[in-house]
């Protein structure tokens, strides 16, 4: 009685499945490393899609160390930013240069 152990192909099958879990966890690193760049990129109208783009892979992310804390901080300034565009929209819309100026100021200390 032969063993599974004991099968010619185990040691391949052990070789491709750490194989195929170091992809994975690079990766998974990748992906961190692409909300990281994302939350950097200039604040100009692609700043939004970047995040988005970026966010799309969160699982991905969660599952290596600082996978989580980039997840957040990504989702955190991406709503801020949102929140800073639309003020800027209301304001421009307001055509009250008090609440402009205070809109801009917003936006700078953001």
């Amino acid at each position: 009685d032969m063993g599974l152990a004991a099968h010619p192909r185990v040691p391949e099958a052990r070789q491709k499945h750490e194989q195929l879990a170091r992809r994975h966890h690079q990766r998974c690193e990748e992906k961190v490393c692409a909300l990281q760049a994302a939350v950097e990129d200039p604040r100009d109208d692609d700043f939004g899609a970047s995040v988005r783009e970026a966010l799309k892979d969160a699982e991905f992310a969660r599952q290596v160390q600082g996978g989580k804390e980039a997840i957040q901080d990504a989702t955190r300034q991406l709503r801020l930013w949102e929140e800073l565009r639309m003020a800027l929209q209301v304001a421009v819309r307001s055509e009250c240069p008090e609440v402009l100026e205070l809109a801009i100021d917003e936006a700078k200390e953001a």
